[in-house]
């Protein structure tokens, strides 16, 4: 494959995209993944790098939609709805982010569902909702 004017050999796209993420270079991370992604759509390690790498770079709309197809890819990994909710959260879709820490059952996870959850309900001004969920 021909990416940014050399090419990464068969067998070492793994290799090239840890590198560009170790070195922060996510937009570039990115564009490989979005081409690898387009051959095998459903692949879990393409989409959970591509939404970290969206997350990095502040495109938190696309983070949001990566997490969400592993959510439906991989109903069972309470990760993931994490991720998908950060991401929501951060892309100020706050209900939405709502919604989907309402998924998350495991207590490994609490502190920081608990955490999306107070900051969303501080930012949409409702102290009663507050009051109520604790």
């Amino acid at each position: 494959m021909l990416l940014f004017n050399y090419q990464i050999k068969d067998g070492e796209y793994t290799k090239e995209v840890y590198s560009m993420i170790k070195d922060q270079q996510y937009n570039e991370a990115i564009q490989l993944l979005t081409s690898v992604n387009e051959g095998n759509p459903t692949s879990r390690a393409c989409l959970s790098l591509l939404g970290y790498c969206y997350y990095y770079t502040q495109d938190f709309v696309n983070a949001a939609n990566c997490y969400e197809q592993l959510t439906v890819l991989l109903p069972d990994e309470e990760d993931y709805l994490l991720n998908y909710s950060q991401a929501l959260y951060q892309a100020c879709l706050y209900e939405e982010a709502l919604n989907v820490t309402a998924k998350i059952k495991s207590s490994s996870n609490y502190n920081n569902v608990m955490n999306i959850k107070v900051s969303i309900l501080l930012l949409i001004n409702n102290v009663l909702r507050i009051l109520i969920f604790f």
